[in-house]
């Protein structure tokens, strides 16, 4: 009956375990946000400018973010699409994308983590955040 018992409490254990790893959202590690905060170019002054990412198609509308680069750092980030205008979604980006347009100003990285609750949001502003990025060279 012991052996049963231990088994029994490893196991809840173990699945535990692995029940918070699979629930873990796309990689928030600080190590992540490390990487790319200190990876900054003194030669990136020339990405300096506007750039506007692809707008992308989600569930809840069309999301297409602006970065305004200075000096080769993000210095704003501004919606040019921000998908449904239903009271629900209103809701949603009301807190979402405060939320994921200051990480990106504090992180100086595309690699945003998904706010929960705002999963179509979160994708649509990531993917487009992620192409003006990728235009600026950053």
């Amino acid at each position: 009956m012991k052996t049963s018992r231990a088994f029994m409490v490893g196991g809840a254990a173990a699945a535990a375990l692995t029940a918070g790893w699979a629930l873990t959202p796309k990689d928030s590690s600080t190590s992540a946000y490390a990487s790319t905060s200190d990876s900054t170019d003194t030669s990136s002054s020339d990405s300096d400018g506007t750039y506007t990412g692809e707008a992308v198609q989600t569930r809840y509308g069309v999301y297409q973010v602006e970065i305004t680069v200075s000096g080769g750092e993000v210095t704003d980030v501004t919606l040019v699409q921000e998908g449904e205008t239903d009271h629900e979604s209103e809701q949603i980006k009301s807190v979402a994308l405060p939320e994921l347009i200051q990480e990106v100003l504090d992180t100086q990285s595309s690699d945003v983590t998904y706010v929960s609750g705002a999963s179509f949001t979160s994708e649509g502003f990531a993917q487009s955040v992620a192409d003006a990025f990728d235009q600026a060279g950053l």
